[in-house]
């Protein structure tokens, strides 16, 4: 994978929330210390600076696409795995993924869908027990999207 497209998906990840800015910020500094001919963007994005119209990394000139989402659902399926995961932070991730989506790809629907699914069942509206089986059943397809196409 390019690192472009590996820097990408850490910005993706720092937006909903997923990893900190500290950690990409550690991670962008790792990669500009391993090159010797480091790219602008990655100083960019150590610095602080805007990413308007790198491509690639302007999320409004090239949008978050199922693909991206797909390593977000195997990204929280592995988050799921740790001692301290929620699924409250499934909702909040979910929510911010929706915010950069802004209703372009199909996978907006399913992520409202989870947001909405974990609002209810804190609300005591939906059965806790099946809402989360149902939302792991979603977040499961996903995560399979660039398996299948």
């Amino acid at each position: 994978m390019k690192l472009i497209e590996t820097v990408r998906y850490w910005l993706i990840k720092e937006k909903i929330g997923l990893i900190s800015n500290n950690d990409l910020m550690i991670s962008i500094d790792e990669q500009i210390l391993k090159l010797d001919d480091p790219p602008d963007y990655l100083i960019s994005i150590s610095l602080a600076e805007e990413l308007n119209r790198i491509p690639r990394l302007d999320f409004v000139m090239d949008q978050v696409k199922n693909e991206d989402c797909s390593r977000v659902a195997r990204d929280i399926i592995e988050w799921l795995n740790k001692k301290d995961s929620t699924f409250d932070d499934i909702g909040l991730f979910s929510l911010n993924l929706c915010k950069i989506l802004d209703k372009q790809e199909s996978c907006y629907e399913k992520f409202s869908w989870i947001d909405d699914e974990i609002y209810l069942m804190n609300e005591g509206v939906k059965d806790e027990v099946q809402s989360k089986k149902d939302i792991l059943e979603v977040i499961t397809e996903m995560a399979r999207y660039n398996k299948v196409n």
